[in-house]
């Protein structure tokens, strides 16, 4: 009895440390549930009912339930597809997400179960698609993020980085710089954050989209440049681009990408639309400023101040 309550305690100190990892979903705006909703909701079940093995409409209404954070909905969807084509590095993908949310929203005991099965259906993801740079990202994360009785490990963590430098020179990049910087290694990180930064000199902003394949990765690389005041003109870029592309699986709310957004052009000198991206921030999130230096604080480099209310 006593070596099992140890080992449920040491999960649980698994998911407060994962926890430290992902901004609660409470920081994101929630989805409205129209008539409009619930419309697309029936519609996309009598389509499946009529064909049952059209896995593809069963997606989109797993993808559907997802996108209005209608979390323990997807999940029963992704589980159905997963098991119904086993083959399909997406469905694992996206099962692996939703049990990563779950994780986060429910309490510490109950967060428990999702984390073995999460981390399994990332690697399937990454297994079942080698040139999947998403699945890899995640599993660095979890790898540095998770103890070892429960599949953590330095080494697996550096190896989905050296994958992803395979895969593409800047995202390869930035991966192993975060990593070095979750290790508590800034001399190392901003070396190869520094690395990134040299690419990017040869590259116009416009190209981003051929090396760059997480919407994430732009607000990273976006927060990078700004904390280290290069290249101001793609910092914009990255986080304008973050947020024009910005979906219900992103790790940061819009929120924060248009405070960063207002810190670099207050970093310029562009007051006005400091000013104005600043507003749009606090508009939607207002307690933006204390809550990034919470949940989105970088390397021990200058930081800039928001512009003033």
């Amino acid at each position: 009895m006593e070596k099992t309550q140890r080992i449920i305690w040491l999960l649980i100190g698994c998911i407060t440390s994962l926890s430290a990892q992902r901004i609660p979903q409470s920081y994101f705006n929630t989805p409205q549930l129209t008539s409009a909703y619930y419309s697309t909701i029936d519609s996309l079940k009598a389509k499946h009912r009529s064909n049952p093995d059209d896995l593809h409409t069963l997606e989109k209404l797993g993808d559907y339930y997802g996108a209005k954070f209608q979390w323990d909905d997807a999940l029963k969807v992704y589980a159905q597809l997963v098991t119904r084509d086993p083959n399909n590095f997406q469905f694992h993908f996206k099962h692996g997400g939703v049990l990563g949310v779950k994780a986060l929203e429910v309490s510490r005991i109950q967060s428990v179960p999702f984390v073995r099965p999460m981390k399994v259906a990332f690697e399937k993801a990454a297994a079942l698609n080698t040139a999947h740079i998403e699945s890899r990202w995640v599993l660095m994360e979890l790898y540095e993020a998770l103890p070892f009785f429960l599949g953590g490990s330095d080494a697996k963590a550096q190896k989905m980085v050296d994958e992803i430098q395979q895969l593409s020179p800047l995202e390869g990049a930035l991966a192993q710089g975060f990593l070095f910087y979750k290790q508590k290694r800034p001399e190392k990180s901003i070396e190869f954050y520094e690395k990134a930064f040299d690419w990017l000199s040869q590259k116009p902003c416009s190209s981003l989209s051929n090396y760059l394949h997480r919407n994430q990765s732009y607000y990273e690389l976006g927060k990078a440049l700004f904390f280290s005041k290069r290249f101001p003109e793609i910092a914009i870029c990255c986080f304008s681009y973050f947020i024009e592309h910005h979906s219900s699986k992103e790790g940061f709310p819009l929120a924060f990408a248009h405070e960063r957004l207002a810190q670099v052009y207050d970093q310029i000198g562009n007051i006005e639309q400091a000013k104005w991206h600043h507003q749009k921030a606090i508009s939607q999130l207002p307690s933006v400023q204390k809550d990034l230096l919470k949940w989105d604080d970088f390397l021990d480099l200058e930081i800039v101040s928001s512009p003033k209310n």
